[in-house]
């Protein structure tokens, strides 16, 4: 499902690469009415390949082949925690609005944590191998995954347990090699239909039959990402730098382009919406090689190649991405509590300096008096030591009494 933004510039492009590093680009306009990507962040917290990620409106979150999901407070830009709990890498992360989180692991385990806390509250098994991808219905009451033991599971998340299971069968290709299973599950926008992708193609089931309704392959080659950009409109990338848009209802193919080079795989596809222009959408998509790209397209005029209007090389091999968008009301209470604390701080400073300033009056004053003190006892023990003793005022006596007796005689 896209993301809705009121303005492209409160997005955040969130990419995650073998190199171990998540990266974040912030969107910004640019005069000839392009985008620029600027690099927002840089976290280096697993110790090895990062293979997915995911955002709500104040958290990211980030699963390695280092078995761990680590957190970051979007909102403080700061890393929030880690969780461990699964054994395996970490093949699949994804939010339901903002009270879970769901996490699939090489161990075949599927769980459900509770934002906040970060509690896990059910552990959901079945799968005899790795999970390959998990997918959460509209409705949150569904969950769709995938595995390497070919079959797909339906969960019920309300009672907390496996509902259905869809064994799927073995694909061979020459380009591709033997398949290995479903690799990529996604439920459309209203949860009429779901896609499940094989590395050569893309079946796509309608909820009401129960059944395929469509499938669509890239001529042998192979398929690396789907994403269902509204209900009746599926895009898919793979090998030789090709995008296609399908529609499933229709049972057509809409539009296919070249949007990297022979050499490159795209990678990963999302997709932005701007709030009150439904027509007005960016597409988003990285290659394996590294570069990051913004698609204007208008998914009710799709008869022309989309126009790229922005760009950036991560400069390392992509293995996921993700779209974040801060909720606005979050955003204005944390510009609300920054003046607060800038006001705060700008009144303790001015206490501060005004207690200085007495202090350095108090100071003066009593230096004042200090040396007034001084001053006066000097002046008094001088006139002490003018003052002539008791012994000098007899000796004096004595003399004036023997020159009035030598007069006398």
């Amino acid at each position: 499902m896209a993301k809705k933004v009121r303005f492209l510039s409160d997005a955040e492009i969130i990419v995650g690469s073998y190199e171990e590093f998540l990266l974040g680009y912030k969107i910004c306009k640019t005069e000839d009415k392009k985008y620029s990507l600027s690099n927002s962040f840089a976290n280096h917290s697993h110790q090895a390949s990062v293979r997915c990620c995911a955002s709500s409106s104040q958290f990211i979150a980030s699963g390695g082949a280092d078995e761990t999901i680590h957190l970051y407070n979007m909102n403080t830009r700061r890393e929030h925690g880690s969780l461990v709990h699964q054994n395996g890498t970490i093949t699949y992360l994804g939010f339901y609005g903002q009270t879970h989180m769901f996490s699939a692991s090489e161990d075949g385990s599927l769980c459900v944590w509770r934002v906040g806390s970060w509690e896990c509250t059910k552990v959901l098994k079945g799968h005899r191998g790795p999970i390959t991808s998990v997918s959460i219905h509209p409705s949150g009451k569904l969950a769709l995954s995938v595995g390497r033991d070919r079959t797909l599971r339906t969960w019920n998340l309300v009672k907390g347990r496996s509902a259905y299971v869809t064994n799927l069968a073995p694909l061979k290709s020459e380009k591709a090699g033997m398949d290995i299973g479903a690799e990529e599950v996604r439920w459309s926008t209203l949860g009429s239909r779901y896609a499940v992708m094989y590395r050569t193609k893309v079946d796509v089931y309608d909820v009401s039959i129960a059944g395929i309704v469509y499938s669509l392959d890239f001529g042998g080659s192979r398929i690396s990402c789907i994403y269902f950009a509204s209900d009746d409109i599926l895009i898919a990338g793979g090998e030789g730098g090709v995008i296609e848009f399908h529609n499933p209802v229709e049972k057509k193919k809409i539009l296919r382009w070249k949007a990297y080079s022979e050499d490159d795989r795209v990678r990963c596809i999302e997709c932005i919406t701007v709030e009150g222009d439904e027509n007005r959408t960016i597409l988003v998509s990285s290659s394996s090689s590294g570069l990051v790209k913004l698609w204007k397209i208008n998914l009710n005029k799709m008869g022309k190649e989309p126009e790229c209007v922005g760009e950036v090389n991560a400069s390392c091999r992509v293995t996921c991405l993700t779209v974040h968008v801060q909720d606005p009301g979050l955003k204005r209470k944390n510009n609300k509590k920054g003046q607060t604390e800038e006001i705060v701080k700008l009144e303790e400073d001015e206490e501060e300096k005004e207690e200085d300033k007495d202090e350095d009056t108090c100071d003066e004053k009593s230096e004042e008096k200090l040396m007034k003190i001084q001053s006066e006892e000097e002046e008094s023990s001088s006139v002490k030591k003018e003052k002539p003793s008791h012994r000098d005022k007899s000796v004096l006596q004595r003399k004036k009494l023997r020159k009035k007796k030598m007069k006398a005689n």
